[in-house]
């Protein structure tokens, strides 16, 4: 598994921008990433989390054994990724750390101003990830869903709400369905502090 071309990592650009399907990269504030539930346990062998120190920065999808997509907005200077994590708080056995070796956001993606379009970005990985059942990339959608078919997202984020329940913020992978998504956008249209975008890639099929 060689680098791909860049004609090929584009294609793989414009199929992300056209398609929809069972797993996706979530854009959100992440105070109001909450009320999912928690995925059984490397059910999404794709995700993967980006880091600044000790930091969680943003999430990402392994497409390759040495290739992750994630959001151009979340570059910086230095980072790691992290893959084969469930629980952010506690070691993994299958958890995997690699350094950045470059990163490639889009090119028409413009950081200077509001417009989020094009926000997407790819990361080489500093060496390979050695592949397995907790480990491996996901499935690319080659073709569009029918109108209202159901889809599950995936991404880091607490799966108990902050605000005074007394219950513990649990730092886990977690999942969303329609019926979350409709709570959340209905709150969000309420208090009118929420945007949320999101980068659909594929799942399993």
């Amino acid at each position: 598994m060689g680098r791909p071309s860049p004609a090929a990592v584009w294609i793989w650009m414009l199929l992300l921008l056209l398609s929809e399907s069972r797993a996706g990269h979530l854009r959100a504030q992440e105070s109001k990433v909450l009320e999912g539930k928690e995925c059984k346990p490397h059910s999404q062998p794709w995700q993967t989390a980006l880091f600044q120190g000790v930091r969680l920065i943003c999430g990402g999808v392994l497409i390759e054994d040495n290739w992750v997509l994630t959001a151009a907005h979340c570059q910086k200077k230095k980072y790691t990724v992290r893959v084969g994590e469930h629980s952010l708080k506690n070691k993994d056995e299958s958890e995997q750390e690699r350094a950045v070796a470059q990163s490639i956001p889009h090119p028409c993606y413009n950081s200077s101003n509001n417009d989020h379009s094009y926000d997407l970005m790819l990361i080489q990985l500093r060496g390979r990830v050695p592949l397995g059942p907790k480990v491996k990339p996901i499935k690319l959608a080659d073709h569009c869903p029918q109108v209202g078919q159901k889809c599950t997202i995936s991404g880091w984020g607490t799966v108990t709400s902050p605000r005074g329940s007394g219950k513990e913020r649990r730092s886990w992978l977690a999942q969303w369905t329609p019926s979350h998504w409709r709570h959340l956008a209905s709150r969000a249209d309420e208090e009118g502090n929420m945007t949320v975008r999101l980068t659909v890639m594929g799942g399993p099929r």
